[in-house]
């Protein structure tokens, strides 16, 4: 007898990363051409990033280059913006980290979750 496969329900909905950074714009001009080049999460991993700063708030910051060009968090930028979660200027930080380095990074870890 074969086995059918759990079908995941999505929770919540990904907002597209425009509309997150509208609130942002301010501080954020853009996003960096290597942010945008990692694939996204998935939306499992979504959702339970959405679950996590519901409960722990945002652990880590939003990171921008010096031009104010996102290169890491726009998927906690989004899940944010479901929230309607505040992120304080604290938590929107600059880096001087390569931006490439940043998104070689972070495809290195999607395998992860």
């Amino acid at each position: 007898m074969e086995k059918k496969k759990a079908v995941y329900r999505v929770r919540y909905r990904m907002p597209k990363l425009e509309d997150a950074i509208d609130s942002y714009r301010h501080r954020i001009k853009g996003v960096h051409p290597s942010c945008e080049s990692v694939a996204e999460i998935s939306c499992q991993d979504f959702d339970r990033l959405v679950e996590s700063i519901k409960t722990k708030g945002l652990l880590y910051p939003i990171q921008i280059d010096r031009q104010g060009l996102l290169v890491d968090g726009r998927c906690r930028l989004r899940a944010c913006k479901l929230l309607g979660f505040e992120i304080p200027n604290s938590q929107i930080q600059i880096s001087d980290t390569s931006p490439y380095s940043i998104a070689e990074s972070n495809v290195a870890r999607r395998h992860l979750t």
